[in-house]
């Protein structure tokens, strides 16, 4: 007996029901449909869609610096010695403003030649003291440098020209006690250099006139009382006389 026809609606065509199993029962060497598999392909393909990313990122960030330190390493030039500094040149320190022996006695002495009080001025600023009587004047400076707390530098003027000058009030170190006896063995005549190697330099300098008459006055590390001074009187750079108070 004939298989009877059956209408399939995918062809279009009546078939018999040996053609209708030939449709739906797959064929030699066809494979069936696994889902095993197919569950393990999707999971394969998450694992990659959740490690591959991580290591593209990895790839495109870390190798390009990598070989970047690389070649700036082999690039970059050998460290030079550090540069030795040189010793700048010194310079010469400001000296102090404040009134000391060494200008003291560069300052000249004569009514009309004579240092002017403007030029002590901007050497030594204002005076502590300033007087003016006539044509005459008179100003002192004080903080001395080497000086003791009495120190002071004191000028007279005539017509803005120094006629006087006078320094007090120096501080000094003497080797030995400056005897009475040691004043009267000093000749007229003897040069300054050659007291200050007998005596030591004095505590006061004094000049006045134009003819540059001198005093020094030595009133430390003298034998005698408290009060104790010597004054020494000398005319065109030599000694001429001594006045003793209170030695011994």
């Amino acid at each position: 007996m004939a298989n009877p026809k059956q209408y399939n609606s995918q062809t279009k065509h009546y078939q018999t029901s040996d053609q209708t199993k030939d449709l739906t029962t797959p064929k030699a060497g066809q494979k069936k449909f696994s889902l095993r598999k197919f569950i393990i392909a999707v999971l394969v393909l998450i694992l990659l869609i959740g490690v591959v990313p991580p290591i593209v990122h990895w790839v495109t960030n870390f190798l390009p610096i990598t070989q970047t330190k690389e070649k700036t390493t082999s690039s970059a030039p050998a460290k030079s010695q550090p540069k030795r500094k040189q010793k700048s040149k010194s310079q010469p320190k400001t000296q102090s403003n404040h009134p000391n022996l060494k200008t003291f006695q560069t300052l000249h002495i004569n009514s009309k030649t004579g240092t002017t009080l403007t030029t002590l001025e901007k050497l030594w600023g204002t005076p502590k003291y300033k007087h003016h009587y006539g044509s005459e004047q008179s100003a002192s400076w004080n903080k001395v440098q080497k000086g003791g707390s009495n120190a002071s530098v004191d000028l007279q003027f005539k017509n803005n020209h120094a006629v006087s000058k006078s320094i007090s009030d120096l501080k000094v170190t003497r080797k030995h006690l400056i005897s009475k006896t040691d004043i009267k063995n000093l000749k007229k005549g003897t040069s300054k250099q050659k007291i200050v190697q007998q005596l030591g330099p004095p505590n006061d300098y004094t000049e006045y006139g134009n003819n540059h008459r001198q005093e020094w006055t030595y009133n430390s590390g003298l034998n005698g009382a408290g009060s104790a001074s010597c004054t020494l009187y000398f005319s065109k750079g030599l000694f001429d006389k001594a006045y003793i108070y209170d030695m011994e």
